[in-house]
């Protein structure tokens, strides 16, 4: 594969945003060392297929020699994002989101190289936040713009209640980006998925407000569980990790038909010129064969 190619999956693959595309893909043209920041609050043992759509992303930077941080949102985990939530979520031990961090990062091993990233807990940086300093994090941002987020409006118009420390959670996760680039000396690029647009920006906001060079941004768009909904925990329609081969299998087969391409974008290491050419076979090929090759490039990957 050439470096173009690796360079356009790199952008293209089941990216839906890029903030800032152009200066990223210069970066990436001209070779330069990225260090890449990746999130997740560890509010379940429980690890589906769409935790993994930013790991598989992580693997091609990881294989062009790129630098990786994995964050672990022991403190984050403990208030709980409700980007894509309609309502507060209950708070975590400290112990709870340490130990679930431990199965996540079992899970990840499965795709990336860990020996080889950087693992930050953010209890590092924000257990040493004070008030004042939250105050001054906090002054960053106005009212208008967290009620402009979609679920606090919509929160808001409704009627149901919408706690302070929900509005600190971007300013948490935005002072991560600042945190990781104090400790390693840079934050290039965040990952995150489309329901993080606003969180992904406070890291934005707050790193040139410490003077710092903004970290770049890719987003993707969340992918859809075996009812054709967006796979979720509390729905109950996610392909779990946990999950033995042949149920991995099966699980896969029972996915729509619109799905399988999706799919083989998301969740599987074949490269987007390929799927093209899958796409392409699709329109005149039986999908249940086309879904059996999907499904064993994805148990390929697990078992």
């Amino acid at each position: 594969m050439t470096q173009n190619t690796q360079i356009h999956n790199l952008l293209t693959k089941w990216v839906s945003r890029v903030i800032d595309k152009d200066h990223l893909q210069k970066r990436l043209e001209a070779w330069e060392k990225l260090r890449i920041k990746f999130g997740i609050d560890p509010t379940a043992a429980k690890v589906h297929l769409w935790h993994m759509v930013p790991f598989l992303k992580l693997k091609e930077f990881q294989e062009l020699g790129h630098e990786i941080v994995l964050l672990f949102g022991d403190a984050t985990a403990q208030v709980g994002d409700t980007s894509d939530k309609d309502a507060e979520r209950p708070m975590l031990t400290r112990s709870e989101t340490r130990a679930n961090a431990e199965v996540f990062l079992q899970k990840f091993s499965k795709v990336i190289d860990i020996s080889k990233i950087h693992i930050y807990y953010n209890s590092e940086g924000l257990d040493a936040v004070n008030f004042a300093w939250v105050g001054e994090l906090a002054s960053n941002f106005s009212v208008a713009e967290m009620l402009d987020r979609d679920n606090f409006s919509k929160r808001y118009n409704e009627g149901k209640r919408i706690s302070l420390q929900e509005f600190l959670y971007p300013i948490m996760q935005g002072y991560d980006s600042v945190a990781i680039a104090k400790k390693y000396g840079s934050c290039d690029l965040e990952l995150g998925g489309n329901d993080q647009y606003f969180n992904l920006l406070a890291g934005r906001t707050l790193m040139e407000a410490h003077g710092m060079e903004k970290q770049d941004i890719m987003m993707f768009d969340l992918i859809m569980g075996t009812d054709g909904k967006k796979m979720s925990k509390t729905m109950g329609n996610y392909i779990s990790l946990d999950m033995s081969a042949n149920d991995m299998f099966v699980k896969v087969m029972e996915i729509p038909d619109d799905q399988i391409i999706p799919y083989f974008q998301s969740c599987t290491t074949v490269d987007i010129e390929d799927i093209a050419e899958i796409e392409k076979e699709l329109k005149t090929a039986h999908p249940r064969d086309i879904k059996k090759n999907l499904a064993r490039e994805i148990v390929g990957l697990y078992h």
